[in-house]
């Protein structure tokens, strides 16, 4: 007789979008419980109160289709660090130069978008947040900083404190779209599912 040892690996769904700010949006507290529209709101910088709202509202959207409520029927906590939290789901936002991400899952998840540009001293800080992965390509450098910041999302840490994570503690999976990349990451394997 055979016994073979039977590995069964749950599969994380995330929900996610992103999209292009739209200026055109106004402010609608109302959308949003308390607590929320107060985060919102300790943005002063006009830009990141913007993005902050629309993040959110782009949040909403895909809570929507996934659960057929607003996420205004959901109790959203901070926790201590200020990563926003939910008993029901669990979810993600992210926002970048004029672009925001939403993730929802029933399993934790990250995400992060980055505008794939030239940047001044990439080197420098690939060398000192990267353990001296200096010579990457610009792809390779935001396919390596948005798993990072995803990371740190995922397990409520800071980008630094990613470097204690085990090099196989999470799946990823990147999205490139113009000049654009996401990142969603999971702690186990994960089928992404984009919400138009």
């Amino acid at each position: 007789m055979c016994f073979g040892i039977v590995k069964l690996m749950i599969m994380a769904t995330v929900y996610y979008s992103f999209k292009e700010i739209d200026k055109s949006l106004q402010f609608d507290e109302n959308l949003f419980s308390p607590n929320v529209s107060l985060h919102i709101k300790k943005y002063k910088n006009k830009d990141a109160f913007l993005q902050s709202f629309q993040a959110w509202k782009l949040l909403d959207e895909v809570v929507q289709k996934v659960f057929n409520k607003p996420l205004l029927k959901f109790d959203i906590k901070f926790s201590k660090r200020g990563k926003p939290c939910c008993d029901d789901f669990y979810f993600s936002i992210s926002h970048i130069d004029g672009f925001v991400a939403a993730a929802v899952s029933k399993q934790p998840c990250g995400i992060d978008i980055e505008h794939i540009i030239s940047r001044d001293k990439m080197n420098k800080i690939a060398s000192s947040i990267f353990d001296g992965k200096e010579d990457m390509t610009k792809e390779e450098f935001y396919k390596h900083w948005t798993s990072i910041e995803a990371a740190a999302k995922l397990f409520d840490i800071s980008v630094f404190e990613t470097k204690n994570l085990k090099k196989n503690s999470f799946f990823k999976e990147f999205i490139i779209k113009d000049d654009h990349i996401v990142c969603i990451a999971a702690a186990q394997e994960l089928v992404c599912k984009y919400i138009k």
